[in-house]
């Protein structure tokens, strides 16, 4: 049986018994006790014919109906519900463990469904609590850079947020604590994307993509990696060497660039929007790498970049 979020009070008694939320909310609890899931749902969903917005009800019911497709809707509706301040006993206390995961579902499915303001208020709830693993408060911070700002003043509002978060979430990192119980979790690692970033036009992209950077190699240093052939790179003496050839001008003074995308192909939106600029880029003094990530569905990159033929693209 699931935990109990909330402290009813014991039922004085009485013909009205049948009427009782506090009454039949301990009858509903005995009955999970007992192993009775079914008739403890059919008695917390009398407490709600009672007592609409009792947390209890809410929190027992939607658990068990956020979990079949038939239900998923209604059963999140009532955790979400059980969130609000005129809930009784009281509102799920987010202090609690069970508190702070409910919120954080309620949160991703608000993601899934592209309600990523909603999804930001969950996330912001489960990350809140002292006891919030830094897990929590990354998943928190990721999701505040969303594709849709409200205004100009609302994408600000939110890189600070942001850049506040990373910065408490680094700070902790520092101090050797551990980033949470699954550190593989997508939500937290994989939400963040330059894309979105897009939108943020006062942010600085460098600054946002660093700290999240920082973050990841501090959480798993394994992927602090340099390539083999980058490692002089990491020598002060090869560097010196590489400096005054480059003054004197005997080292390739070309900016190495590289573009990575699954939509080089002509009609897709990024040559649409970069096409032009990447086939103007003097070869004199640019470097271009162009990364494919070809699926089984992609169809073939021909005339990436036209004006200096099939070499360049």
């Amino acid at each position: 049986a699931l935990s109990v979020l909330v402290t009813a009070k014991k039922s004085s008694g009485g013909s009205s018994k049948e009427k009782d939320p506090n009454y039949l909310s301990q009858k509903a609890f005995e009955q999970l006790t007992l192993g009775n899931e079914s008739q403890a749902m059919k008695l917390f969903a009398k407490v709600l014919k009672v007592q609409p917005n009792n947390a209890n009800a809410l929190v027992q019911l939607g658990m068990r109906q956020m979990g079949k497709p038939e239900t998923e809707a209604i059963g999140f509706e009532r955790l979400e519900q059980a969130f609000n301040e005129d809930c009784v006993p009281m509102p799920v206390p987010i202090q609690s463990q069970q508190g702070q995961w409910i919120a954080s579902i309620i949160g991703r499915r608000r993601f899934e469904l592209k309600d990523f303001h909603t999804a930001a208020k969950f996330f912001e709830k489960a990350a809140s609590s002292p006891t919030a693993a830094i897990c929590q408060k990354l998943q928190y911070a990721t999701s505040l850079l969303t594709p849709f700002p409200l205004s100009t003043f609302d994408a600000r509002q939110r890189i600070q947020k942001y850049n506040k978060a990373m910065d408490e979430i680094l700070a902790r990192l520092e101090t050797g604590e551990e980033m949470g119980p699954n550190d593989g979790d997508p939500y937290a690692f994989c939400m963040l994307t330059a894309f979105y970033q897009t939108a943020y036009y006062d942010a600085s992209h460098k600054e946002t993509m660093g700290k999240h950077a920082a973050v990841v190699l501090k959480a798993f240093p394994e992927y602090h990696y340099t390539a083999p052939h980058l490692s002089h790179l990491d020598d002060e003496e090869d560097d010196l060497q590489m400096a005054v050839a480059s003054a004197v001008g005997g080292c390739d003074r070309r900016l190495k660039v590289g573009f990575v995308s699954g939509m080089m192909y002509r009609g897709t939106p990024p040559l649409a929007d970069f096409g032009g600029v990447l086939g103007r880029l003097s070869r004199e003094d640019f470097e271009l790498t162009f990364i494919y990530l070809k699926d089984i569905h992609s169809p073939p990159s021909d005339g990436i970049i036209t004006r200096r033929g099939a070499n360049d693209s």
